[in-house]
């Protein structure tokens, strides 16, 4: 009657029970501690955050509340589950973020895949300057 397979009906069947049963969420739901007021200031852009089922957390600092967020996702690799994480750029209020992550994740490589000026200004906090030649 459709002109779809029996698969792509299974498929969109289950799609429908999910959106139903309220599993399916929009962004802003997935990602509920970078819309925490205490935490929005530490997104680069207002539109990339980590979703709640694979957002990098940080170990909590007592009596600091957002602590424990950083805009950052763990990856999964070929072989093994958060193989890689991956970040925004720092900005100045978050650099100590960035070093603590990379502390608490034993991350050895740093690999940046941005320009280090855009438009006339660094795209990010200097920190990254410095990991960089910490590196080599």
């Amino acid at each position: 009657r459709t002109g779809l397979c029996i698969k792509d009906r299974l498929i969109i069947s289950k799609i429908r029970k999910l959106t139903l049963n309220g599993s399916h969420k929009t962004s802003t739901q997935r990602c509920i501690s970078a819309n925490l007021p205490w935490n929005t200031f530490k997104n680069r852009l207002a539109n990339i955050m980590p979703f709640e089922s694979n957002r990098v957390c940080l170990q909590p600092i007592r009596g600091i509340e957002g602590s424990d967020y950083i805009n950052a996702s763990f990856i999964d690799g070929y072989r093994h589950q958060k193989a890689y994480i991956a970040t925004q750029g720092p900005l100045a209020q978050t650099t100590e973020d960035l070093w603590r992550m990379l502390w608490e994740h034993n991350s050895t490589i740093v690999v940046m895949l941005t320009k280090l000026h855009e438009m006339g200004r660094y795209s990010c906090f200097s920190v990254c300057i410095f990991i960089l030649l910490c590196l080599h």
